[in-house]
């Protein structure tokens, strides 16, 4: 199965605060904080945890959200992170992407490592 197809990437019951609980503390920036690694349907992945302001809930932002998810999803490119899901719950916008060591691009970036 293509990954990102709802059967191959179900989060329906996924624990996203446990991996963000148990797993090593990358990044962090104003919006949010990445987890990783942690495996999922075989593959190394990392965790972005995005904090939604009261501001920005709602069915609006569910529709900004499902368009953007299926374009992230789709978009397969040998430079670019895979993004696997994106899952939005109350107040927390989660993104499941593949996982990357090395730290954040902003440090790679500082670091002239790239």
């Amino acid at each position: 199965m293509a990954a990102g197809s709802k059967s191959d990437w179900n989060f329906e019951n996924f624990d996203f605060e446990s991996v963000a609980t148990s797993n090593h503390f990358i990044d962090k920036g104003a919006y949010g904080e990445v987890f990783g690694p942690f495996t999922w349907n075989r593959r190394k992945c990392a965790l972005k945890r995005i904090w939604i302001s009261a501001g920005r809930s709602g069915n609006d932002l569910e529709k900004q959200v499902e368009t953007k998810r299926s374009i992230w999803i789709s978009v397969k490119h040998k430079h670019l992170i895979e993004i696997h899901n994106v899952i939005l719950r109350p107040k927390t916008l989660y993104i499941v992407m593949e996982y990357a060591g090395g730290g954040s691009l902003r440090r790679l970036l500082d670091n002239n490592n790239i």
